[in-house]
C-alpha cells in the first residue's frame, strides 16, 4: 500500500498499527470453532496474531495550515474461508473485516479508541484514538457493502453511521448500473444502488456480484464539493481503462474550509457589554481579539481541552451604539471573524429591527428558510426555544433520546454546523448578536422542570422526589444549551429564594433596553412549571371541558414560577417608566388562547398566572405590549384577552402576541393540526378531506384560520388576527396567520413615528427524503413574505417622575399628593408613583344601611425610585414623605355626608372584593407603619395620612416596590 500527497505529510506524528493484536480490541469477533464452541486460534497464536490484515495508518497532511489525518487501510475480504479451507460457520475472514474496520470507527469516536496502541506503543501504555474534532479522511478498499455480499453485519456500517462522517453525498457513477444490467445474475438480488457500486466481481453461481466496497470517508467539517466513482460507460473511450482491474476508482473533492468548525458567534449584547463564542478545531490556546474605531485592539486567550466543548468571552465596559469587530483563531490556524454594535442608550430614539424564530432538526438542515437573515442588517435574533431536538434521532445522534454531554454536545454542532456546502446560521451568529432561551426538546418532549421526577409518566427523570430541574437529564441538557449559545451564565441564589423550585437554578430570563425604541425580556418558561394538566380528549364531553378550563385557574399553578413573574412585573414598569415605547415579551409557549387542542403546554393550562401577567399590564396602563412565541411552527397572531376565572367575561388589554414559525420541522402547523384534530375527534373526516382538497398554501391558510376561531368562538375567545382589537393595526400583505411555511418574523420600529411593522418570511416547507434526494433543490427555496402588517403605538400614558427638587407637593392623578422634604433625593434619582383604580360599579354594602355604588372607591398606590438609566434602585432611607388621599370630596358634598362617619376599606385579592378593616382610623390598624400619624381637614374634607417610614409599608415580593391601599369608603345612615 502507498500514499500520495501533493500537501506536506507531517511525518513526525504519522502513527502505524500493523503490530496491533486482534485480541487486544475489546469484545473482538475472534473466531470459534462450532464444533467445539472453543476459540479457533490458541492463546500462543492470538498472542501475536496481528489484527491488521495489511495496513492501517493515520497520516497528518498539513494543508494551509490544516491539518487532516488520512486513514488508509486494505481490510481482508470478507470471502474465501468457506469449506474445505475452513470448516462451516468460523467465518475468519468476514469476523476479521469486521473488526479491521470496526478499529476506524473506534478511532474517530471520543473514548471508543482508548484501547489502541500504535506501532511505538504496547498495550499497557496506549495512545488511544484521534483526537476528538480532528479533521480526517478515511481511504481504502474496505471490503464491504452496506446491503449486499458476505460482510459480517455489514460491517461498514459501523462507520457510515458515524456522527462525525460526512455521508451527506455517496459517490457513484453510470457504468455500475450498466454493468449490473448486463451482468444479470447475482446483480438481480441485490438491494443496494448499483450507481454506488465500486467493484466488478464475479457475478455467476456462487460469485458476489457487483457491490460498494472502496470509500473516501471525510470527517462532518470537511464539505464534499464533488465526488464519483471511476466506471464509465461502456461507450466511453475511457471504458478501457477499468478492464485491468476489479475495483474502481473513487474520489471526492473536499473542501478544507479555514474556518471555525461552527464558525463564530455574538450574543447578549447591551449598551456596555457582550459574549464571544467559538469552538475550537483543535486542543491548545483560542485567541479571542475585538477592537472598535478609536479604541485599541483587546486580546484573551482560553485553553481548550475537549474540542466539542465551546469557549465563550464576556466582554464588559463597551461604549454604547458602538460597531465593534472581532477575531477568533484556534491553535490549528482556523479563525473566524465577525461584528457587532451595542445597544443605544436608553433616550435614543434610533429605530431597531430584528428577528425571531424557533424550532429546527439537525436532519433537516442547512435551513434555507433563514438564509435571508444575515442579510436583513437586524441589531438582535432570537433563538426561541427547540433549537435542538434531544429527543429526535439525527444523523450526527442516531438514537432516540441525546442523554450523555456528547450526544448533547453532537446535535448543536450538527445544527450551526456545515451539510451540503452550506451554513445558514454561521453569517447569523457571527454578527447579528443572539437572545436564546430554551423550550422542551433542549432536554425531551413535553418537561416541567418544577414538578417531580417522578410525576414523568415516561420515568425519563427516574423515580425519585426531586424535582426534574434537580435531575441529571434536565441539568445536562441545560448545561450544553449554554455552551452552546453566546450568552453570560447566570443563575438565581441558591439561597434566601422566594419560589425554593427556582433556588441554585440557571437563570435563563433576560431584560435589555434599546434606547426608547424597545424593552426586551425574554423568558423561561420550561425550567419552574408545575405539570401539565390532563388534556381534553373528548371536546364534546362538557364535564371534561369544564373540569380543565377549572383547573387551569388555579392559583397555586405556575408556568414561570415566582421569581420570574416578578421580574416581568417589574421590568414591564420600568421600561413604561423610562418613557420605552415598545416592550417585548419573548416567551416559546404562545399565551394567546388557542383553544383547547394543545392547551395544557400552553398559557391556557396555567391560566391564573396568564391573568395576573395580563392584569398587571392592564391595571397599571402598560403601554404597546407585544407577546412574542413560537413552538406551535406557524405564524398566527391575536390581541390578548384574559378572565378573572372560568367562565367570566373577557377582558380585553391593548397587548397582542405574534407567533413565528419554524426554521425546519417535518410538517408545520396547518396538515399537523389537522390530522391531530381529526385523531382526537375535534373535526371530521369530510372537514379534514375539505382541507386537504385545498388548491393553494393561502387557501390552506384560510381554512387553518376558520378551523381555529371555531375552537375559539364557543369559548368566549376573540377570533384569529387584529381586526376589531384594540390594536390599531393595518394588514399590508397575506394574513394575520402563516400556517404552511418554515421561516421566521422580523419586528421593525421606525425611528421617527415609532410604528412596528410585523414581516413574516417563509419558504414553502419540505421533508427530510427531499432533502436527501435533491439537497441543492431545497437549498434554493428563497424566504418570501408571507404576511406583513403595521401597528401604530398607542400615546403612553407615562408614570409620574419626581425629582429631587424636594419640597414640592405633586398631585398624581388627581387622587394622591405626594411631598418630599427638600434635600432628600440627589439629583439622579427619579420618585415614581402610581395609582390604580378598582373596577368600576364596585359598590360598598354595609347590611344596616344599605348600598352606595360610586365609580371608584378606592386606590392602590405604588412607589418606586429609578436612577439616571431607568433601572430600579432601594428607596430605603432615602427620603420620608406625606402622602396626602382625597377622600372624593365632590361625593361627599353630593350626598351631604359627614366627613366623621369615614373609615377603612381594604381590598382583598383572594375574594376580589373590597372589605372593611376596622372601624378605627388607619394608623390605629393594626400592623400600621411605625410613624404613621393621621389628620383630618375639615376645612378641605382631607384626610391626610403621614408616612415617615415607607420601607415598613406593604414591600410587594421581592421588588423594591411600596404598594399601598388605602381607601375612604363612605358609610351612612338614613
Amino acid at each position: 500500500m502507498v500514499l500520495y500527497s501533493r500537501y506536506p505529510i507531517d511525518t513526525d506524528n504519522i502513527r502505524t498499527f500493523q503490530a496491533f493484536l486482534w485480541k487486544d480490541m475489546p469484545d473482538a469477533l475472534l473466531p470459534f470453532d462450532p464444533a467445539t464452541n472453543e476459540q479457533w486460534y490458541s492463546e500462543e497464536e492470538l498472542a501475536v496474531f496481528r489484527l491488521s490484515s495489511k495496513s492501517h495508518w493515520d497520516v497528518p497532511i498539513t494543508i494551509d495550515g490544516q491539518t487532516i489525518h488520512a486513514l488508509v487501510s486494505h481490510p481482508t475480504p470478507p470471502v474465501f474461508d468457506d469449506p474445505p479451507t475452513f470448516p462451516e460457520g468460523v467465518d475468519f475472514n468476514g469476523k476479521r473485516n469486521h473488526d479491521e474496520i470496526r478499529f476506524w470507527a473506534d478511532y474517530i469516536t471520543p473514548g471508543a479508541g482508548d484501547y489502541i496502541y500504535d506501532d511505538s506503543e504496547d498495550a499497557a501504555s496506549p495512545s488511544g484514538g484521534l483526537t476528538p474534532g480532528a479533521s480526517f479522511v478515511i481511504m481504502g478498499d474496505q471490503n464491504a457493502d452496506p446491503f449486499d455480499g458476505d460482510s459480517t453485519n455489514n460491517a461498514i456500517l459501523q462507520i457510515l453511521d458515524q456522527p462525525n462522517v460526512n455521508t451527506s453525498v455517496t459517490p457513484s457513477s453510470k457504468g455500475g448500473p450498466e454493468q449490473a444490467m448486463l451482468q444479470d445474475a447475482a446483480n438481480d438480488t441485490h438491494v443496494g444502488d448499483p450507481a454506488y457500486d465500486t467493484a466488478d466481481f464475479f457475478d455467476g453461481d456462487g460469485g458476489s456480484g457487483n457491490l460498494r466496497a472502496d470509500y473516501v470517508l471525510p470527517s462532518i467539517d470537511l464539505e464534499i464539493i464533488a465526488t464519483s466513482v471511476f466506471w464509465p460507460l461502456t461507450s466511453n473511450p475511457l471504458y478501457q481503462l477499468v478492464t485491468n482491474s476489479d475495483h474502481r476508482l473513487v474520489w471526492a473533492d473536499l473542501n478544507v474550509d479555514t474556518r471555525l468548525p461552527n464558525g463564530v458567534a455574538v450574543g447578549d449584547v447591551t449598551s456596555t457589554a457582550a459574549v464571544l463564542w467559538a469552538r475550537s478545531s483543535a486542543p491548545g490556546e483560542l485567541v479571542f481579539e475585538w477592537s472598535s474605531a478609536g479604541e485599541g485592539t483587546t486580546r484573551v486567550t482560553a485553553n481548550v481541552t475537549n474540542t466539542l466543548e465551546p469557549v465563550k468571552v464576556l466582554l464588559d465596559g463597551l461604549t454604547p451604539d458602538i460597531l465593534y469587530n472581532y477575531a477568533v483563531t484556534d491553535a490549528a490556524g482556523l479563525s473566524g471573524q465577525g461584528s457587532f454594535r451595542t445597544s443605544a442608550p436608553r433616550d435614543a430614539t434610533t429605530g431597531l429591527s430584528f428577528g425571531v424564530t424557533g424550532d429546527w432538526r439537525g436532519e433537516l438542515s442547512p435551513y434555507p428558510a433563514i438564509k435571508n437573515v444575515a442579510d436583513r442588517a437586524l441589531d438582535f435574533f432570537v433563538l426561541h426555544g427547540d433549537t435542538i431536538y434531544a429527543d429526535y434521532a439525527s444523523p450526527a445522534v442516531n438514537v432516540p433520546q441525546a442523554e450523555t454531554l456528547e450526544d448533547y454536545r453532537w446535535k448543536y454542532a450538527e445544527g450551526y454546523g456545515t451539510r451540503f456546502g452550506q451554513n445558514a446560521w454561521e453569517a447569523i451568529r457571527a454578527s447579528v448578536p443572539i437572545l436564546a432561551t430554551i423550550d422542551d426538546h433542549e432536554v425531551t418532549n413535553d418537561f416541567a422542570g418544577g414538578a417531580p421526577a417522578s410525576s414523568d409518566l415516561q420515568g425519563r427523570f427516574g423515580d425519585g422526589d426531586e424535582l426534574i430541574n434537580d435531575t441529571p437529564l434536565f441539568d445536562t441538557g441545560l448545561q450544553v444549551f449554554q455552551e452552546y449559545n453566546p450568552i453570560r451564565d447566570e443563575w438565581y441564589p441558591g439561597q434566601d429564594t422566594a419560589d425554593d423550585r427556582m433556588a441554585g437554578e440557571r437563570k435563563l430570563y433576560r431584560y435589555n433596553t434599546y434606547g426608547s425604541d424597545a424593552a426586551v425580556m425574554v423568558l423561561d418558561n420550561r425550567s419552574f412549571r408545575d405539570a401539565q394538566l390532563p388534556g381534553v380528549t373528548n371536546p364534546s364531553d362538557m364535564n371534561q371541558v369544564n373540569a380543565f378550563l377549572i383547573n387551569s385557574f388555579d392559583p397555586n399553578r405556575t408556568m414561570l414560577g415566582e421569581l420570574q413573574v416578578e421580574d416581568l412585573k417589574r421590568d414591564l414598569l420600568a421600561a413604561q417608566h423610562a418613557g420605552i415605547t415598545w416592550k417585548f415579551v419573548m416567551v416559546p409557549e404562545p399565551i394567546q388562547n388557542l383553544g383547547l387542542l394543545g392547551a395544557p403546554d400552553r398559557f391556557e393550562g396555567y391560566a391564573a398566572e396568564r391573568t395576573e401577567i395580563l392584569q398587571y399590564i392592564d391595571d397599571y396602563g402598560i403601554e404597546n405590549v407585544v407577546f412574542v412565541a413560537a413552538d406551535i411552527h406557524a405564524t398566527l397572531v391575536n390581541n390578548l384577552t384574559y378572565q378573572q376565572g372560568p367562565g367570566q367575561p373577557q377582558i380585553p388589554t391593548n397587548a397582542f402576541e405574534v407567533t413565528t414559525g419554524a426554521v425546519a420541522f417535518e410538517r408545520p402547523l396547518g396538515p399537523e393540526a389537522v390530522d391531530l384534530a381529526f385523531q382526537s375527534g375535534f373535526i371530521s373526516e369530510a372537514v379534514k378531506q375539505a382541507y386537504e382538497s385545498q388548491p393553494t398554501r393561502e387557501a390552506r391558510d384560510a381554512f387553518i384560520k376558520t378551523l381555529t376561531n371555531e375552537q375559539l368562538t364557543p369559548l368566549g375567545y376573540d377570533p384569529v388576527g387584529l381586526e376589531g382589537s384594540p390594536i390599531d393595526a393595518t394588514l399590508v400583505q397575506g394574513d394575520y396567520i402563516s400556517a404552511h411555511t418554515y421561516g421566521w418574523t422580523e419586528f421593525d420600529i421606525d425611528s421617527q413615528t415609532q410604528e412596528l411593522t410585523v414581516t413574516t418570511y417563509g419558504i414553502d416547507y419540505y421533508t427530510e427524503k427531499e432533502l436527501l434526494t435533491d439537497p441543492q433543490s431545497v437549498w434554493q427555496r428563497t424566504p418570501e413574505v408571507v404576511s406583513e402588517f403595521v401597528v401604530a403605538p398607542t400615546n403612553q400614558q407615562s408614570l409620574t417622575r419626581i425629582g429631587s427638587e424636594g419640597g414640592q407637593a405633586v398631585s398624581v392623578d388627581g387622587n394622591v399628593t405626594v411631598n418630599i422634604p427638600a434635600g432628600l433625593l440627589s439629583d439622579d434619582i427619579d420618585l415614581v408613583v402610581r395609582t390604580i383604580g378598582k373596577p368600576a360599579g364596585q359598590g360598598i354594602t354595609d347590611i344596616n344601611t344599605g348600598t352606595l355604588g360610586v365609580d371608584q372607591l378606592g386606590y392602590y398606590f405604588d412607589i418606586l425610585a429609578f436612577d439616571s438609566n431607568g433601572q430600579e434602585v432601594e428607596i430605603s432611607d432615602l427620603f420620608s414623605v406625606t402622602l396626602e388621599l382625597n377622600p372624593f370630596a365632590d361625593i361627599i358634598a353630593e350626598k351631604g355626608l359627614q366627613p366623621e362617619n369615614m373609615r377603612m376599606l381594604n381590598w382583598d385579592e383572594a375574594n376580589n372584593t373590597w372589605v372593611f378593616a376596622t372601624d378605627a382610623p388607619p394608623c390605629q390598624l393594626s400592623g400600621a407603619p411605625d410613624g404613621c400619624r393621621e389628620e383630618y381637614l375639615a376645612a378641605t374634607n382631607q384626610l391626610v395620612v403621614y408616612l415617615d417610614h415607607l420601607t415598613s409599608f406593604a414591600p410587594v415580593g421581592e421588588t423594591n416596590q411600596l404598594r399601598g391601599s388605602v381607601a375612604l369608603p363612605l358609610v351612612f345612615n338614613r
